[in-house]
């Protein structure tokens, strides 16, 4: 069920080459951003511009001071503040045009391969929405390395291929992980199926490729999932797809 944008609230996306974040000052960074980019090892200079790109791409989004946003996270599993789903948080709780003492909370996602970060956020706070809101996204890599891993990996992550072949397997792993993201689960220790009741059609996916929302990243698939429940309304979940 692939809603109309209409009746949906209002996504924007965005990618980065991580090399950008070179100009940008680490000072942005949470306390547990930090732990968490020292826990990494060598992969944590790829989380820690991740991030500080993450900032830059939401501030332009939202016309706001990036050292005024926060990135924070928390694990429904286990609550770690450590990893988890993302959320954009302005830290001044008297910023003009919001409710006042009340710090403005916007649903987010984030990707990062090697060389790129990908960006999704819901422009509208969740204090103003009238329902339950998420996103997920994800940047998959085409590169000969990227096919070769996706080529690896067990046939029964890859169910839908037996009803539909048109989707490259880059194409589909992006939309599962995006799907998992959105719901919270991820894909452990299951692979989400696109099929599966609660997920998409042939025809829905069929209309992303022609969305112009999503950002061309070379040498990779984008994806973005936005699911919405709005409140009193006793029909399924909204679903809403992009893929490039």
């Amino acid at each position: 069920m692939n809603i109309d944008a209409e009746i949906f609230p209002v996504s924007q996306y965005d990618a980065a080459a991580l090399v950008l974040a070179r100009e940008l000052p680490d000072t942005w960074l949470t306390r547990a951003e930090q732990e968490r980019a020292a826990s990494l090892g060598a992969s944590g200079a790829r989380f820690v511009a991740g991030r500080l790109l993450a900032r830059q791409l939401a501030s332009t989004m939202l016309q706001l001071p990036a050292e005024e946003l926060t990135i924070q996270t928390s694990c429904a599993t286990c609550s770690s503040t450590l990893h988890g789903t993302p959320e954009l948080v302005l830290t001044r709780s008297d910023a003009p045009g919001f409710v006042k003492y009340q710090a403005p909370r916007w649903a987010m996602s984030i990707s990062r391969s090697e060389t790129h970060v990908l960006v999704g956020l819901v422009t509208t706070p969740r204090q103003q929405l009238d329902g339950r809101v998420s996103i997920g996204v994800d940047l998959t890599s085409t590169d000969a390395r990227g096919e070769s891993t996706l080529r690896a990996l067990d046939v029964s992550f890859f169910e839908e291929e037996g009803l539909w072949s048109v989707p490259t397997r880059a194409q589909w792993w992006a939309m599962k992980e995006a799907l998992g993201k959105a719901r919270g689960t991820g894909i452990v220790p299951t692979v989400p199926n696109i099929f599966d009741p609660g997920g998409f059609t042939p025809a829905d996916i069929n209309r992303a490729h022609v969305s112009p929302a999503m950002p061309s990243v070379p040498g990779h698939v984008s994806c973005g999932v936005v699911l919405y429940e709005k409140s009193g309304e006793l029909e399924l979940e909204r679903r809403q797809l992009f893929l490039k």
